[in-house]
């Protein structure tokens, strides 16, 4: 008998396994990415690089170079040994959705029923689903929230929760009504240095 009073062989063990295994695994791959940054040898200039960055990704090689202290060509060598890593991914736009009509965003959590088939239609309706910016399993009340934006709650309704209704064992949705901390990298970056990486 498990700690949660499921007995072995049974649905319910099955799931505590399952669910355990999952766990484990997001344990070694976040284990596996924070021995991997710390392989680089990220040192200050590194840090202040990324900073900038993260801040301003259109920042040009030598206006970097100029605000680290640091010439031009290092600077470029720095930011290829970053992208090469892995740790730099892209360089994207930030955008202001709601300039572009975009005026509700939501996160929305969903469950799956044993049949496969259901879960391999319902990963379908994600990829399908431009509304549908992103879409993560994890572990907790929810296998799968969903970040997804609309021009309103009218249509996010019509668009994304009602066809996934059908694919789910269970859906819910929170609708940002107000964005208290917008995304601070740098700040993150700060932790990162201090605690993480030695």
């Amino acid at each position: 008998m498990f700690c949660d009073g499921s007995k072995a062989g049974t649905p319910e063990s099955d799931r505590f396994k399952s669910e355990n295994d999952l766990i484990r695994q997001v344990y070694i791959n976040r284990r596996h990415n924070i021995e991997r940054v710390t392989s680089l040898r990220l040192d200050e200039l590194d840090f202040k690089i990324l900073r900038i960055l993260v801040a301003n990704g259109r920042a040009t090689f030598k206006g970097i170079a100029e605000e680290v202290g640091s010439d031009e060509k290092t600077t470029a060598r720095r930011v290829a040994k970053l992208v090469n890593a892995g740790v730099i991914r892209r360089f994207v736009a930030e955008i202001d959705w709601s300039k572009l009509g975009v005026a509700c965003i939501a996160y929305i959590g969903t469950r799956t029923s044993p049949d496969v088939s259901f879960r391999r239609r319902l990963f379908e309706a994600f990829e399908r689903q431009p509304r549908v910016i992103r879409a993560d399993a994890t572990v907790g009340a929810d296998e799968y929230v969903l970040l997804t934006m609309d021009k309103d709650i009218a249509s996010l309704r019509e668009n994304v929760i009602e066809p996934l209704e059908p694919l789910t064992a269970g859906i819910s949705s929170s609708i940002v009504s107000k964005t208290i901390k917008q995304a601070n990298y740098g700040q993150l970056l700060g932790l990162v240095k201090s605690q993480f990486v030695r």
